[in-house]
């Protein structure tokens, strides 16, 4: 697999949703110095998560596997540089989390815990860190951890394409997934009913559902490799902005980019507010062997 180019299922998403954010993102690597809100809570509830199922493989109980877990709560979130009033509000919604879906080794056994696939597929290689592959009475099944703003509708989760290139990542492993979870939790204003934060949702994975994102993936890698060959001086002058209102007020650049888009130098900006992004693959990285 050495030298082939790496991509990630979120660098596809952000391809599509914006070739000048992925410029940012994924050609310049950079992220904000001062990460958003739901950012850090997203962080600091998969930091708590990760734990609790780790700990719930090597044999604690579900009680024990919550403590450990939250003994890890405050180095989490100097590790993470996540603020600590956000890391209790993360800890009291993960707590919710786990009151409403105790871990039962009668439904699930866990197999992994955030586990990174690097697979070679035709020219490329693809990435993807799963949440939390368990095994059920119908055979292997992904789960999901997602802290959002609302929950997904079923015929959101059926439009999403994430689960689905899962599925087909450790099927190109050889590994069979016969089914998917989104575990949601909202991320909203503390007054909001603790009861109504969490939910579980079943993501239909069928042969003809892996056949569009299987044909999806591969179309928008071959852009994307074709997109990186062309010099990252040229792409941060003629790469297009999808304008869209409610997406541009939450991006993190559009304050670079509206700069770029009226001719001015947006270097200073990007020097002074960014930092070099610890998330994702840049473009140098290569698969390990």
């Amino acid at each position: 697999m050495n030298g082939l180019p790496v991509v990630s299922g979120s660098e596809l998403d952000t391809f599509l949703r914006c070739r000048m954010l992925h410029t940012y993102q994924f050609g310049l690597h950079l992220e904000p110095r001062g990460k958003s809100r739901a950012l850090e809570i997203g962080t600091a509830g998969h930091a708590l998560l990760m734990p609790y199922y780790r700990a719930l493989a090597s044999g604690s109980s579900h009680a024990e596997a919550m403590g450990q877990a939250e003994a890890l709560a405050s180095w989490q979130a100097i590790s993470a540089g996540v603020r600590p009033d956000l890391m209790d509000f993360a800890l009291w919604l993960v707590r919710i989390y786990w009151a409403a879906y105790p871990f039962d080794t009668k439904d699930w056994r866990i197999v992994e815990v955030e586990q990174t696939y690097r697979v070679e597929l035709d020219g490329y290689v693809y990435a993807a860190t799963i949440d939390l592959l368990v095994e059920d009475s119908e055979g292997l099944r992904i789960v999901d951890h997602r802290f959002l703003g609302r929950f997904y509708e079923e015929e959101m989760a059926a439009i999403d394409p994430q689960l689905p290139r899962y599925v087909l990542a450790l099927q190109a492993a050889g590994r069979r997934v016969t089914g998917a979870t989104r575990n949601m939790v909202l991320t909203g204003a503390s007054s909001m009913r603790a009861a109504k934060r969490v939910s579980r949702l079943p993501v239909p994975i069928d042969g003809f559902r892996l056949a569009t994102a299987l044909m999806e993936r591969d179309r928008v890698a071959g852009e994307l490799i074709a997109w990186r060959q062309i010099p990252l001086d040229v792409r941060r002058r003629i790469a297009p902005r999808t304008f869209y209102a409610p997406m541009c007020r939450q991006c993190d650049f559009k304050v670079p980019c509206s700069l770029s888009a009226t001719g001015e130098d947006d270097s200073a900006i990007l020097d002074q507010h960014y930092v070099p992004s610890t998330y994702g693959y840049s473009e140098d990285d290569n698969a390990l062997p």
